[in-house]
């Protein structure tokens, strides 16, 4: 039976925060609100999108609003997924070696079909398993 390593996808496999910022700020601007600088979006990081859309747009995470926000923002990033996001360095060698005696699969917080399409557009599927989001797992 083959080791199973559960790997953490932003901010330790790869640097999302390129993706993140252009797709919060396509959100921001669609709702007609000011720009906000990269730092201002990064800070609301890691607790999942309706979080991240309701600190940007200082709203209650569970009201309507923000549920709007939120499919908006997993669109805008979907239709370019991976495009802004850097792989860390050492990244692709690491899961190569883990890959040679074990299974490996990524979580996040983030919406799982953003999973998905972030381990597909950087060819990290060639080496992961499952991917695991905030919703259902997917396969990969």
């Amino acid at each position: 039976m083959k080791t199973l390593w559960l790997l953490d996808l932003d901010g330790t496999l790869v640097d999302t925060s390129g993706d993140i910022v252009r797709a919060a700020g396509i959100v921001l601007r669609d709702l007609g609100r000011p720009p906000m600088d990269r730092a201002g979006i990064m800070c609301h990081v890691g607790l999942g999108t309706p979080v991240l859309l309701a600190g940007i747009l200082g709203l209650d995470p569970g009201s309507p609003e923000v549920a709007a926000a939120a499919e908006r923002f997993v669109a805008v990033y979907d239709s370019a997924p991976g495009s802004l996001s850097r792989l860390y360095p050492g990244t692709e060698e690491t899961l190569g070696v883990l890959a040679r005696s074990a299974r490996i699969a990524v979580v996040s917080n983030k919406d799982g079909r953003l999973v998905r399409s972030t381990v597909e557009g950087l060819g990290l599927d060639r080496w992961v398993e499952r991917a695991w989001g905030a919703t259902a797992p997917a396969r990969t």
